[in-house]
């Protein structure tokens, strides 16, 4: 191999090497290129995420009070129906009082009526009355 050819080879070498070295740092700048897309897009992400769990989280948060004021209207339900349950059951015994005693009133007047209508065939008529008034009269005339 000549001088020539050793240079030529070095110099063909030297421009393998130099075109290696372009594209090395070509491949480098592309590569940083991708990871800072690819970060970028990470960020991004995040970013949407963090958005959306701080709205499902103050969704939660309404949610959350909702179900707490419903739990004490529910207390508060429920106390009433214990209250209403009370004062149904006191005025059923008030009911049940009130129909014992209407029962006791009722017989109580059944047995006045059955005396007022024996009273009332047993004893005479206005118009027997008059008879027997008439009848004295007539007997008080003879007499005198």
């Amino acid at each position: 191999m000549t001088n020539e050819q050793a240079t030529e080879l070095l110099a063909l070498v030297a421009d393998q090497l130099k075109a290696t070295d372009r594209l090395n740092e070509t491949f480098n700048r592309r590569f940083e290129q991708l990871t800072e897309v690819v970060l970028n897009g990470f960020v991004r992400l995040e970013d949407k995420f963090d958005k959306k769990i701080d709205v499902l989280t103050g969704r939660v948060d309404v949610l959350t009070d909702h179900v707490d004021v419903l739990t004490d209207e529910m207390r508060e339900v429920k106390a009433d129906v214990r209250d209403i349950k009370s004062e149904a059951q006191t005025t059923n015994r008030r009911l049940q009082a009130t129909f014992e005693q209407t029962g006791k009133l009722t017989e109580s007047n059944t047995d006045k009526e059955a005396r007022i209508v024996k009273l009332e065939t047993e004893a005479p008529s206005n118009a027997e009355l008059h008879r027997r008034l008439l009848a004295l009269e007539e007997q008080m005339r003879r007499a005198s």
